[in-house]
């Protein structure tokens, strides 16, 4: 029980720290926003080289946006590429076949992947777009509105 203890101490600490000291939930929510569609969209690897220049030219919260990102990681990237292969295949029209892609998956190589063929490049991208879209707009309302209804409660931080 200690640990839960410190663990939700630590959570309170770090919201306190980078996202509740901002002051304006407007700000937060577009940096959230921001991260979570860099970490949908754009492949793990290159979110940090893509999410510096946007977050800097956006005027968004650099360590929120770097945070967000975090939406797709090693234990998350499955879900989300299978639902996207789903979704895709809705969207395009086109079945691809998970023999397929199952087969390629365990080789990381560019070579593998670029085996798969412009049909699975054009279904994969089309799903992670939409699906990148999707959560990137409920991403800014839900945040916008939970940080709006918070600082309305307590008293909202001095701007940064």
């Amino acid at each position: 029980m200690k640990w839960i203890m410190k663990m939700r101490r630590w959570v309170e600490e770090l919201l306190q720290r980078w996202i509740l000291l901002e002051g304006d939930p407007g700000k937060v929510a577009k940096s959230l926003a921001l991260g979570t569609c860099i970490g949908m969209i754009i492949p793990m690897g290159l979110q940090v080289a893509a999410s510096i220049p946007l977050a800097l030219a956006m005027g968004c919260n650099l360590p929120i946006v770097l945070g967000a990102t975090l939406v797709s990681n090693p234990l998350t990237i499955i879900p989300i590429y299978y639902t996207a292969v789903k979704l895709g295949e809705v969207i395009t029209g086109m079945a691809i076949p998970w023999t397929v892609i199952t087969e390629r998956i365990s080789d990381f190589s560019l070579d593998a992947w670029l085996s798969l063929g412009k049909d699975v490049f054009l279904v994969l991208s089309v799903g992670v777009f939409i699906q990148g879209v999707l959560l990137t707009v409920a991403v800014y309302f839900a945040s916008h509105y939970l940080l709006a209804w918070y600082y309305e409660r307590n008293d909202p931080p001095e701007a940064a």
